[in-house]
């Protein structure tokens, strides 16, 4: 879902929104206790869609810069408890208890191989800033040589990353794909296809390596979907074993003696920024 680009002002009032709602910036204990961090270093950013993101969690990456060119706000959908020390796309979907490491990267921009020329001049010459003679010479015929429109994401989106998935320094993802929930990315892997749950996968291109768990364990953990409570309310359960703790949550949902989690939420563009 789109909508019409909101800029939004990094004002005293967003910072404390995201404060409040635990959404950290920074590694730093004094930045945090004023809810400060890099995102309190730029004056403003533009949202492009909806953004929803609950608290507790933390944008430790920074900005996204997919290129040369272009620079996004580094935030995106993430669910409570995850974190990610990369910079992560506008667009790009995290759920809960997720785990990002470093050099997190995106096949987000495509050449038109299927054309006589997968060169640039054809479709953006006047993006490249080092090439910018190609736009130039466009511009000395008078229009003579229009570039034909091309999408470098071929229509795709970013990446659906489910719940407590784990991704490993320095890998690469592909657009359209989903990261099935408690799957394992293993570092320097490049993912170009779905991801099934609990799988382990690593290599170029990612190949499933094992499970995390036998199947009947996977079906279990799927269908208490634990995710959906705040682990400080896993108290009395041992979450060392799988499937005694998924029986255990069980239990304690029909006892009613714990509830689904409802965590802060910070939702953009806001009211506050309309």
């Amino acid at each position: 879902m789109s909508l019409t680009p909101v800029e939004l002002r990094v004002d005293a009032a967003l910072l404390e929104r995201f404060r409040a709602a635990g959404v950290l910036f920074s590694y730093d204990r004094a930045e945090i206790a004023k809810g400060e961090g890099w995102l309190s270093q730029l004056e403003s950013y533009t949202v492009k869609q909806p953004i929803r993101i609950e608290g507790p969690c933390a944008f430790y990456g920074g900005p996204y810069s997919p290129s040369r060119w272009f620079a996004g706000s580094g935030l995106c959908d993430l669910g409570a408890a995850s974190y990610s020390h990369s910079p992560l796309p506008e667009g790009l979907t995290v759920g809960r208890y997720c785990s990002i490491g470093k050099g997190l990267r995106f096949i987000d921009f495509a050449h038109p191989t299927e054309w006589v020329s997968s060169s640039i001049a054809f479709f953006r010459p006047d993006n490249v800033p080092y090439l910018s003679p190609l736009y130039d010479a466009l511009e000395a015929r008078n229009g003579e040589f229009t570039p034909t429109a091309y999408d470098p994401r071929r229509g795709l989106g970013y990446p659906v990353i489910e719940h407590d998935v784990w991704i490993g320094d320095n890998v690469t993802l592909g657009l359209g794909i989903t990261i099935g929930t408690g799957a394992v990315i293993a570092a320097n892997a490049t993912v170009t296809k779905d991801v099934p749950p609990y799988a382990i996968v690593g290599g170029l291109p990612a190949k499933v390596l094992k499970y995390r768990f036998a199947p009947e364990v996977i079906e279990a953990l799927l269908a208490a979907r634990w995710w959906t409570y705040a682990h400080a309310d896993f108290a009395g359960l041992d979450y060392t074993q799988p499937v005694a703790f998924a029986e255990g949550l069980r239990d304690a949902v029909a006892a009613g003696r714990i509830a689904p989690w409802q965590p802060a939420v910070v939702e953009l563009p806001g009211a506050a920024d309309d």
